[in-house]
């Protein structure tokens, strides 16, 4: 095929990735002479692909609309978007932190007969500091690791490693900061819950000590409910032992374990390690699980607790996951055969969008 010159022709924009889509040739008798006139008009209507037939001295395609101070208006609607994420963040982070520092739970009463609230104090399987580190920890390199894969896999020899380098900071920032975006608003759904209701944990009276249960509850009245309740335990620690439902634990710990599986499944795709991909996934569903029945076995929490935390860490999970962010980008990606072709394009050849 004979491809004109740049001057000879007219370039139709595509609208939405600024290359010339049908190049439109001037003057038909630009076109050898052995060519007779059936055969100049019909390829003057062949489309033709922009890394085909584009030179590298041909005129670069009109830019994208910028403002007075020369930025483009995506880079800067992706900056206030940023901006505002951040800012939101910071809000549902002062939220919680002040509702741990003043928030106070109903104050709940019990019957006399009730023996789920009667169980022994016992040491942590799971603290709350290694919950947290660990929900928060753990997803970083793998989200980060899975991140270089998939950016380094569609990159061309046109891409630069400061490019690719960029792209894979931006996109493990923008996958990690939702996710704490949505931490926040299950833990903010978790302690709405444990303030409004008030339930008493398993373990309340033996942390509560009350001076007089005797009087409160003689034999012959054993299911009366009572409230008039003086603990003589830390205040701190009665306190706490009125914060039973829901679950942080499990809240926050299926809230990272299905948001990472969600991520997995849509973000590697690569069939060599697809199996290893499935184990990791129920690993993380498995340690979630587990977590969440070492606060039945300690008598931090109830069943119904733990069910509840579970269902709200997950329901955020697949929320934020859904409507926030899009997992899905392997059908924006390339064809298999389409990249193979660019990669053994010259680069100078390649258009300004091949990626």
């Amino acid at each position: 095929m004979i491809t004109p010159k740049s001057s000879d022709m007219n370039a139709e924009f595509d609208s939405r990735n600024n290359y010339p889509l049908y190049p439109v040739i001037e003057d038909i008798h630009d076109y050898p002479k052995s060519m007779d006139t059936d055969e100049r008009t019909n390829h003057r209507t062949i489309p033709m692909r922009t890394a085909a037939c584009r030179r590298h001295d041909d005129p670069e395609p009109p830019s994208t609309e910028k403002d007075s101070n020369g930025r483009s208006a995506n880079s800067l609607s992706s900056c206030v978007e940023s901006v505002m994420g951040i800012f939101c963040t910071f809000v549902l982070g002062l939220v919680v932190l002040l509702t741990a520092i003043f928030g106070h739970p109903y104050q709940r009463g019990f019957f006399c007969d009730d023996d789920s609230i009667r169980y022994p104090l016992v040491s942590e399987t799971i603290t709350t500091p290694q919950v947290a580190i660990a929900s928060f920890v753990i997803p970083i390199p793998i989200i980060f690791a899975v991140e270089c894969y998939r950016l380094l896999e569609t990159s061309t020899p046109r891409d630069s490693w400061h490019s690719v380098s960029r792209a894979v900071l931006r996109s493990f920032l923008e996958v990690y900061g939702i996710f704490v975006f949505g931490s926040g608003l299950s833990q903010v759904t978790v302690d709405m819950g444990k303030l409004t209701v008030g339930r008493l944990r398993p373990h309340f009276l033996t942390v509560c000590q009350p001076d007089n249960l005797d009087q409160l509850c003689p034999s012959d009245t054993a299911h009366t409910y009572i409230t008039d309740i003086h603990c003589t335990g830390s205040p701190g620690t009665v306190e706490e032992g009125r914060l039973s439902f829901p679950s942080g634990h499990a809240a926050v710990s299926f809230y990272a374990a299905i948001y990472v599986v969600v991520f997995l499944r849509h973000r590697l795709y690569w069939r060599a390690v697809r199996f290893p991909n499935y184990l990791l996934q129920a690993g993380l569903v498995f340690a979630a699980w587990f977590t969440s029945l070492s606060r039945v076995q300690n008598f931090m929490h109830h069943p119904t607790d733990v069910l509840a935390g579970a269902i709200i860490g997950t329901f955020w999970a697949i929320v934020v996951t859904r409507f926030v962010i899009n997992m899905k980008v392997d059908s924006e990606q390339m064809s298999k055969d389409d990249l193979r072709s660019l990669r053994a394009t010259p680069t100078h050849l390649q258009g300004p969008n091949s990626v």
